[in-house]
């Protein structure tokens, strides 16, 4: 017999028998109403109870027609429509998907702008041409795009008009035209400059070469006169600003002189410590800015800024071991010079103060190979006739001219 200890003192109740013809009820179970065939799978139990009490609730609102909740079949019509997007969506691909999902947006964009199959909306595209076209006319403003007008004119005929003007005693050294095309400044050896109206050729003003106050002294008495509005001496560079307001020369008398452009009067002479040690060979203006750059025989450049409010030299640039010879610029605050015998061009970016070299007039067996030089190892007894064939040697650089703000060309005497 088992210990009496570990006998439980609560009293079991003994299971009952239940009868032969009664049915065992579980405690959790579903109803089913019978099927048909379009019967359709009921809710379970705990949701019919939940659905009974609304029903009670709404019971004020019902008709008593109608019956009670337990007359009521509660089913949910959804076997229909999963049986649709089951369809649909087992028989579309990923990509047809986006496709239809982008139809349908489009639709609904055509449908808000009242657009019909095949229509336009004419401001929409006015729109679009007109930025299209202020962007290019920004472009071709600031330099970034290339019109190609080269293959417009005929060169093979002669020019249907020339007009001869005399105005300079000697040789004309620089001349510039001008943005608008309607007149032209030139300088010549004897020290005028004179102002030219293109359509008629006539002569417009001109300024003369003056003289100086201490000509009759002798040995350093007869140093510059830094006073005079004028060029004492041979003028050898001009430039123009882009809106017309500034006529800069230089000259062999070391001065840069600042003209005004429509009255063709001296405003400002650069000579001294705000000005070069040796004659004036170049002048340019950056374009679309009164920055100026100025090169001289002393082998420096200078950046000077022409705003009324400083109207003075800020910068000025060495690197050039012979005299330079010209100079150009664009846009950007950038400049090149060729150097002469130092052959040199030089790229100068003013706002990171550093300066590019390319150097010219050299041989090399690198440079041999790409010109060329290396053609009569292949081509046998032809490369003897090559070898004797004249060989032209660089020694200077003399001319340079910017295409674009990355694009120069240079020449020297080499041809």
């Amino acid at each position: 017999m088992p210990d009496s200890f570990f006998t439980s003192q609560k009293t079991r109740k003994r299971k009952r028998s239940e009868p032969s013809g009664s049915k065992t009820i579980p405690k959790k179970s579903h109803t089913f109403f019978p099927k048909s065939k379009n019967s359709k799978p009921l809710l379970n139990n705990g949701s019919a109870k939940r659905k009974r009490n609304d029903e009670e609730l709404e019971s004020d609102e019902t008709n008593d027609e109608d019956g009670g909740v337990d007359d009521m079949v509660l089913r949910v019509d959804t076997e229909d429509e999963d049986a649709e997007s089951g369809d649909e969506d087992a028989d579309e691909t990923p990509a047809e998907k986006r496709l239809r999902l982008a139809q349908l947006y489009l639709q609904g964009v055509k449908e808000d702008m009242g657009l019909a199959d095949g229509e336009f909306d004419a401001a929409e595209i006015d729109k679009e041409l007109i930025s299209t076209r202020l962007k290019q006319d920004v472009m071709e403003h600031s330099g970034k795009i290339h019109l190609f007008v080269a293959d417009s004119f005929d060169f093979s005929r002669p020019a249907p008009s020339k007009r001869f003007s005399k105005g300079h005693r000697l040789s004309v050294t620089s001349a510039v035209v001008s943005e608008s095309g309607r007149y032209l400044f030139s300088s010549g050896k004897e020290g005028h400059i004179i102002k030219w109206d293109l359509s008629t050729g006539e002569q417009i003003k001109a300024m003369h070469k003056v003289r100086p106050a201490n000509a009759d002294k002798k040995g350093k008495g007869r140093a510059l006169d830094p006073d005079a509005q004028g060029h004492t001496d041979e003028v050898l560079a001009l430039t123009l600003s882009s809106d017309g307001k500034y006529l800069v020369s230089g000259g062999r008398d070391r001065k840069v002189v600042v003209w005004d452009a429509d009255e063709c009067k001296w405003i400002k002479c650069f000579i001294g410590p705000t000005g070069h040690k040796d004659g004036i060979s170049a002048v340019s203006f950056r374009v679309g800015s009164p920055q100026l750059y100025t090169a001289s025989f002393d082998r420096t450049v200078k950046v000077y800024d022409l705003s009324p409010s400083v109207m003075g030299c800020v910068e000025t640039l060495f690197g050039h071991q012979d005299q330079i010879l010209a100079l150009d610029s664009l846009r950007a605050e950038t400049c090149v010079t060729v150097g002469a015998r130092d052959k040199t061009v030089r790229f100068w970016k003013i706002v990171e103060e550093t300066q590019l070299v390319f150097r010219g007039g050299g041989r090399s067996k690198i440079r041999e190979v790409l010109e060329g030089g290396l053609r009569g190892e292949e081509e046998g007894d032809e490369g003897d006739l090559d070898s004797r064939a004249t060989n032209f040697v660089e020694g200077s650089l003399e001319c340079v001219a910017m295409i674009d703000e990355n694009t120069f060309l240079s020449g020297g005497d080499s041809g």
